[in-house]
């Protein structure tokens, strides 16, 4: 199965953002498959990343146990706040030092064991819908896992679920219970309600928990409790697709890596660019070929192929677009430079501060775009200010290239200042700015580029 987790691994290594759940996820396949020659990771490196995680992760755990999903930015929350994504992050995270300390790594007891204390109370509190019914079978299975009886907790869960959610046995919140009741070694119940898993009718039930996060987390859950649930065709679809998100990435991660690679590496297995061989090498069980530049159709020869004995591949291309459009794919973006009497313009002199507005709203059909994140590259010349970002972000970051901006756009729009000073002369290509949600990026929008200018007064 590394074969398909290639990919995956590949995106999640160069991911640039960092909520708790995303830095979670980079981190995931460390934890899950620490020593696999084909994603190149060794224990040694694997338990260095695992490290780094866990420190970072300190730092966003809260006296009460949860976790903050950004670093030193919603501190002004109270400490008492027991809601669905708050718990589902930290059971995320709690699931992460799990799947590490299980692989032998070291893991603070106590930031796990104030995790638990957090789910414990969380899981006491009311279910309203269904991603509060997610986010307590979530904690109910974490709690279980960390070796505490539930079945009080799980009849608490039952009552709404049984009255509320039609077919609850088939989605996710099912898979969670009936993982819950295996450790508990009621296996005959486990059994009766793992056996009712759907994936086609896998719905969202909340951000997190959107069809091909829980049909991998039910993939995870049935091979390594179950071993019987071999990963669900919706997770190659979504490998092949290429459009991937942090958090299914790493949860198709850990489902593919709670197999064991059984399978035989393919025999007279040849791979022809035209009339060129490429050459394949061999790693493990597995064989890799690096596809040149200039290739246009490669042909895959394996005299054994068949339905009973298919070769599994996946192709991995990594770069960047050498030409942007502006487009609106449910967000629409634009950005603005202003002067000191807020008049728009595309010029300025070298030690002008000037104001960057950025203005976004949904498109379309699409009323709310939760958790997207916008991307401002900055043109040559041109230097952020620090802490002069004004608007209601969740959370921001400023580089020396970019400002980014992580925010929920209402379907009353969003606006965003900040101020940089030109700092060089010439004239500067802008690049396009960029929105996208995180957990869906078919909605994403791109602004148009555009040209500044920076002169020096002094010598006109």
């Amino acid at each position: 199965q590394s074969v398909l987790s290639r990919p995956l691994f590949e995106y999640l290594k160069e991911y640039k953002h960092d909520c708790t759940e995303q830095i979670v996820s980079k981190a995931m396949p460390y934890a899950v498959a620490p020593n696999t020659p084909l994603l190149g990771t060794t224990y040694n490196e694997s338990a260095e990343k695992i490290a780094t995680t866990i420190k970072n992760l300190k730092n966003r755990q809260k006296p009460n146990g949860s976790f903050l999903a950004w670093a030193n930015n919603d501190v002004t929350q109270p400490e008492h706040e027991y809601n669905s994504n708050t718990a589902i992050i930290t059971a995320y995270t709690a699931l992460f030092l799990n799947n590490a300390r299980d692989n032998g790594f070291s893991v603070p007891s106590d930031m796990l064991s104030r995790a638990i204390y957090y789910l414990r109370t969380y899981i006491t509190t009311q279910i309203n819908n269904d991603t509060d019914a997610f986010a307590h079978a979530f904690a109910a299975y974490i709690i279980t896992r960390n070796e505490y009886i539930t079945t009080n907790y799980i009849a608490h869960i039952n009552e709404y679920t049984q009255q509320n959610i039609s077919n609850w046995e088939q989605t996710i919140i099912g898979t969670l219970i009936a993982t819950s009741y295996k450790i508990m070694k009621q296996d005959s119940i486990a059994n009766a309600i793992i056996s009712k898993y759907n994936p086609k009718k896998s719905r969202k039930l909340s951000d997190f928990a959107t069809p091909v996060v829980n049909n991998g987390l039910h993939s995870y859950l049935a091979n390594k409790y179950f071993a019987y649930q071999a990963i669900d065709k919706t997770a190659q679809e979504y490998i092949n697709n290429g459009k991937y998100t942090s958090l299914a990435s790493a949860i198709i991660t850990m489902a593919l890596n709670s197999e064991s690679d059984t399978n035989d590496v393919a025999p007279n297995l040849s791979i022809t660019n035209g009339s060129e061989n490429i050459p394949v090498t061999q790693i493990g069980n597995i064989l890799t070929a690096t596809i040149p530049n200039n290739a246009n159709k490669l042909k895959i020869k394996y005299e054994k192929c068949d339905k009973d004995y298919p070769v599994i591949y996946t192709i991995i291309q990594q770069g960047y677009p050498t030409h942007t459009r502006a487009q609106s794919n449910g967000i629409r973006i634009t950005r603005q430079y202003l002067d000191s009497n807020n008049n728009e313009i595309k010029s300025g002199n070298i030690g002008d501060t000037i104001t960057v507005k950025i203005t976004a709203h949904p498109y379309g059909n699409t009323e709310k775009v939760p958790n997207a994140v916008i991307t401002d590259l900055l043109p040559g010349g041109m230097i952020i200010n620090p802490n002069s970002m004004d608007g209601n972000v969740d959370f921001f970051e400023s580089h020396e290239d970019r400002m980014l901006i992580y925010t929920d756009i209402d379907h009353q729009g969003i606006q965003f200042t900040y101020t940089t000073t030109l700092s060089s002369i010439g004239d500067f290509n802008v690049p396009a700015i960029h929105a996208e949600s995180m957990y869906n990026p078919a909605i994403n929008a791109t602004g148009k580029a555009s040209k500044f200018t920076i002169t020096n007064a002094n010598t006109q």
